[in-house]
């Protein structure tokens, strides 16, 4: 009877044991996960890395320095936010087919874990069969009938065999189930993010749309400007060559109407400004950064202040004054027949055609009329009705006037 007992016991224990390490095993089991789709996952980081290009290109869009680009560089910039944005759609169309092949490998694998589950199931299920019928109830039933402590070891050793292979086909089935039910979440997921997908493309392809239409009307509204511009620089240009034709007849045109010689000059030069000489723009042909051609500029511009003084060059007579697009106010001085000096922007202009003056006479103000943007004089030195450039006859330093 004692014997008996310490049979069960023992058996209890086993029965325990064998428990224990199957638990073991299922909990070993679903603490292993799974790893993302590796290409899709890169698709995205791309996705993200196009975002902060995006918010680049905007940000230099919006910023000040940007009104100060010229034409080329600011489509430059707006195209450059039209390629971000193709890409971006690009990456989009990468992501969803590339979701396409995830979506098609896990129906495949899918279908493999619920082939695998039901085989498991279906095997589980024709062990506990055939337990039955060969009348073994459970694991604990058959240590319970051991009749010796003998008996009992033995019926351990075949309950240990046979326990493994049921814990081997119930932990594949227990694995096929979950990767089943893994692989529905993962199909389920894989729709949301299709969704989010196509959301960010469409949203892209509006951009796009309203990017190529700003960048057109843009690059329209600047080339306006431009020949605009370009029709004013054309109009001042001929405006120019006319003035250009009276400079060098206003001598003997003024000779001609008031039958009056010319003063002549001292032969040498002063500065026309007291504040002596600052060159803004020299004399010669002058890139024009804007639009990318050559001028020429027939004198020197000459930084001053508002109201500054201007002053005769040297002694002659005034055969011209006037206004002009480019000029703005003008003063002409021919000194005798050889030379003559052009006083160009002009804030005033306090000389009338004919006045004589002496080197270093007021004859106006420093101003910005005409194509001027800053207070400057424009001045003009010509020699045998050719412009020549002044400062190759004014002295470094000149005397106070």
């Amino acid at each position: 009877m004692n014997n008996r007992k310490l049979v069960r016991l023992i058996a209890v224990i086993l029965a325990a044991a064998l428990a224990l390490s199957l638990l073991v095993t299922v909990i070993s089991y679903v603490a292993v996960g799974a790893s993302p789709e590796t290409e899709l996952e890169q698709l995205r980081k791309e996705a993200e890395a196009l975002v902060r290009k995006e918010e680049e290109a905007e940000a230099r869009i919006n910023a000040i320095e940007y009104e100060q680009l010229r034409l080329l560089e600011k489509k430059e910039v707006l195209d450059h936010r039209v390629v971000i944005t193709e890409e971006v759609i690009s990456n989009c169309e990468r992501q969803l087919e590339v979701c396409d092949l995830v979506q098609e490998d896990l129906e495949k694998r899918l279908e493999e874990a619920e082939r695998v589950r039901d085989e498991k199931r279906t095997a589980l299920g024709d062990r506990v069969k055939s337990t039955e019928e060969n009348g073994v109830i459970s694991y604990f039933f058959m240590l319970f009938r051991a009749s010796s402590f003998f008996d009992l070891l033995s019926r351990y050793d075949f309950l240990q065999q046979m326990m493994q292979y049921d814990e081997q086909v119930y932990s594949e089935y227990l694995k096929s189930k979950m990767d089943a039910e893994r692989i529905r979440s993962e199909l389920g997921s894989l729709d949301g993010t299709r969704e989010e997908i196509r959301a960010v493309e469409a949203e892209a392809r509006a951009a796009l749309l309203e990017q190529e239409a700003y960048a057109a009307s843009a690059f329209a509204a600047d080339m306006a400007t431009a020949e605009n511009f370009i029709q004013v620089c054309i109009d001042a240009e001929a405006e120019q060559d006319q003035l250009e034709k009276d400079i060098s007849s206003s001598d003997v045109e003024f000779t001609r109407v008031t039958q009056r010689s010319i003063v002549p000059g001292t032969g040498g030069f002063r500065s026309p400004l007291k504040d002596g000489l600052t060159v803004l723009e020299p004399f010669g042909s002058l890139l024009n950064e804007e639009f990318q051609y050559y001028r020429m500029h027939s004198g020197v511009d000459l930084q001053s202040d508002y109201g500054a003084d201007v002053l005769a060059a040297d002694a002659g007579t005034v055969t011209r004054t006037g206004y002009t697009l480019a000029m703005g106010n003008y003063v002409v001085i021919a000194h005798g027949s050889t030379y003559k000096t052009v006083y160009a922007h002009l804030g005033h202009i306090d000389a009338e055609v004919g006045n004589e003056v002496q080197q270093g006479d007021v004859i106006g103000s420093v101003g910005s009329t005409g194509a001027a943007q800053v207070a400057m004089l424009h001045f003009e030195l010509w020699y045998e009705n050719t412009a020549v450039n002044p400062m190759r006859f004014l002295p470094t330093e000149d005397p106070a006037a």
